[in-house]
């Protein structure tokens, strides 16, 4: 029997975990500049490297960036 997934994540780098964790963490939207502040203790201690990560979490459409309030949030996925 074949172990198939119903709904797969997207391969991820240690840094995009680290700051999807965090997210989903959180309990509202958070910066770039706290989430920073959040992920500093796993070796994340640079901004470029937070919106990179940030960015490419928007492209797999696992965060969205809420402009109104500068602030990322983790998207819910839907729960079969």
């Amino acid at each position: 029997m074949n172990a198939a997934h119903h709904h797969p994540e997207p391969k991820l780098s240690r840094n995009q975990t680290e700051i999807l964790s965090c997210l989903r963490k959180a309990k509202e939207p958070m910066s770039a500049y706290a989430i920073l502040d959040r992920v500093r203790t796993v070796g994340i201690s640079h901004p470029p490297t937070v919106y990179r990560a940030l960015n490419d979490l928007m492209q797999k459409g696992m965060v969205h960036r809420l402009q109104s309030r500068s602030a990322f949030i983790a998207c819910i996925a839907a729960m079969p």
